[in-house]
């Protein structure tokens, strides 16, 4: 895998400003002045996703998605990304991104994007005692790191845990530990 230039991360850097102010054209161009043996790159290919994820192009979604495994299967963020796409299209199949990670998660455990997913689409699905086990697996792989009560910041606010909202709260009271 080639490694991204200084550069090269601050024209990456520049489009995700570009998106999070909705101005999806500049993104482009900062994206599209990456050279070209760097396309497949895995952050790369994320902002690509965030684009269309924006522009809700599920087609292209589900390409970038198998573009990051084919690349690098050893890469979680290829089937985080491919999991998200498979859960936006077709009238939000959630099961289908569970079907995605779940055999994934112990390979990954380390990702910690890979539980707080599954905790989300668990949650979606009704099954609220197994999105408990997985948000509590993403807190507890959290404690101590510099992602120490970001998930639970999100949690807190992320629709799909609605059902979970109760305790969250309680403990964001008590502690930043679930």
């Amino acid at each position: 895998m080639n490694e991204l230039s200084k550069a090269d991360l601050a024209k990456i850097s520049a489009a995700y400003g570009w998106i999070d102010l909705k101005c999806y054209p500049e993104a482009i161009i900062e994206l599209n002045s990456i050279p070209d043996h760097l396309y497949l790159h895995p952050k790369v290919v994320a902002a690509w996703w965030e684009i269309n994820c924006s522009q809700a192009e599920w087609v292209d979604l589900l390409k970038y998605g198998t573009k990051l495994l084919q690349e690098d299967a050893s890469d979680p963020m290829g089937y985080i990304l491919l999991a998200e796409s498979a859960r936006l299209r077709n009238n939000d199949h959630v099961k289908d991104a569970y079907e995605i990670l779940r055999p994934i998660a112990d390979r990954f455990s380390d990702a910690l994007t890979v539980p707080y997913n599954l905790a989300c689409y668990a949650c979606c699905l009704g099954r609220v005692a197994e999105a408990r086990e997985w948000l509590q697996t993403t807190f507890k792989g959290a404690r101590g790191t510099e992602f120490d009560g970001y998930y639970q910041g999100l949690a807190i606010e992320d629709a799909d845990l609605k059902s979970l909202w109760p305790e969250i709260h309680q403990i964001s009271l008590k502690s930043k530990h679930f």
